[in-house]
């Protein structure tokens, strides 16, 4: 497990400083070598404490799925570092829930409100477009909502107008409030809202 750690080290540090150079930020060689001591040292100690956690509980394979788990968080570092020199600003706990959802997805389990508020904070419209299209579907007026002014106002998606008025009429039917506003202004010849 630790000559594991060296290449991930390495790749930490590597694309660590390249993201701080792409973030403009001047890099200290020393704060980057104690860094890299400091990772060091702790993979180590993960690695002593993993097989001592492991004898204790007399389970065989609980080193590895420690060990795993905290190697796997680096390597989320390091995957989100390379993202941010490609001028992809991913940080570790988002792609995190970007994997478990994209894993929620594939056994079909159900998207919550709170992942959905998730992915539009991340300010990732097309993936934001795609959950809202999922519960949508399920029946969320503001889900529907919400897709309908995305398709309105080309948020995302492509600027579709009749699209867009599809699923801001099923908000409304549900009584989704500024749905019923926004229908409501469209049918008084009001400006649309933008």
């Amino acid at each position: 497990w630790l000559i594991l750690a060296v290449p991930i080290i390495a790749l930490d540090l590597l694309y660590g400083i390249r993201a701080a150079k792409f973030r403009g930020e001047a890099v200290r060689w020393s704060t980057a070598i104690r860094r890299t001591v400091d990772k060091t040292v702790s993979y180590v100690m993960w690695c002593a404490a993993a097989v001592m956690i492991a004898q204790l509980f007399e389970v065989a394979w609980l080193d590895k799925a420690i060990l795993g788990l905290v190697y796997g968080n680096e390597l989320i570092s390091v995957i989100g570092n390379y993202l941010e020199t490609k001028g992809i600003n991913l940080s570790v706990a988002n792609l995190w829930k970007l994997i478990f959802r994209k894993g929620a997805e594939k056994v079909g389990v159900e998207v919550t409100k709170e992942d959905l508020e998730d992915v539009i904070q991340q300010k990732d419209k097309e993936e934001a477009v795609r959950w809202l299209r999922k519960a949508a579907g399920h029946g969320d007026s503001a889900s529907q909502y919400n897709l309908g002014m995305s398709f309105m106002e080309g948020d995302g998606v492509t600027k579709d107008v009749r699209e867009g008025l599809v699923w801001i009429q099923k908000a409304a039917e549900q009584g989704c409030p500024p749905a019923v506003s926004y229908m409501n202004d469209i049918r008084g010849g009001k400006d649309q809202k933008s």
